[in-house]
């Protein structure tokens, strides 16, 4: 978490024990219960900007060298509140395993999870090949313009 944290990703570690971390409530709802909640004027610009954030802080991890190990299901590891998303628990998360957030979390986010179809629902959604192939750019490549490439895509 405080890998995390030097990255400006996550809940702020407070401090900790050898039993104990003390961390920052994040206040708000995961990120489906935000969606299902919200209203339909507006809906699919906040939708876009709260997946924006996500796969921002994403691409700051994998920058870091963090992987967090659990985006595949955006659904348990997000919460949205007031300021905006919040990826939480990183009990997970390593920096020996090759980082794949922006990966993981746009795959679940835009192809294949009840994520995504509440996203293809309220939100214009490129084609999956597009998609994939945006990501297969950003995973070889990892650079800004790939990723920017793949914001591009998305439409974010």
């Amino acid at each position: 978490l405080g890998a995390a944290n030097a990255a400006r990703v996550g809940p702020r570690a407070l401090g900790h024990s050898r039993n104990f971390l003390v961390m920052e409530y994040v206040g708000g709802e995961r990120i489906g219960a935000w969606m299902d909640g919200l209203p339909g004027p507006g809906r699919a610009g906040r939708i876009r900007g709260v997946a924006r954030g996500v796969l921002e802080g994403c691409y700051r991890l994998d920058g870091a060298g963090i992987d967090h190990g659990e985006l595949s299901d955006v659904s348990k590891h997000v919460i949205v509140g007031a300021s905006g998303p919040v990826l939480v628990d990183f009990d997970s998360a390593s920096t020996s395993r090759r980082p794949s957030n922006v990966t993981s979390a746009a795959q679940a986010m835009y192809i294949g999870s009840g994520i995504s179809e509440r996203i293809r629902a309220a939100c214009a959604v490129p084609p999956r090949g597009e998609i994939i192939g945006a990501l297969r750019r950003y995973k070889a490549e990892g650079t800004p313009g790939s990723f920017a490439g793949l914001l591009r895509v998305l439409g974010l």
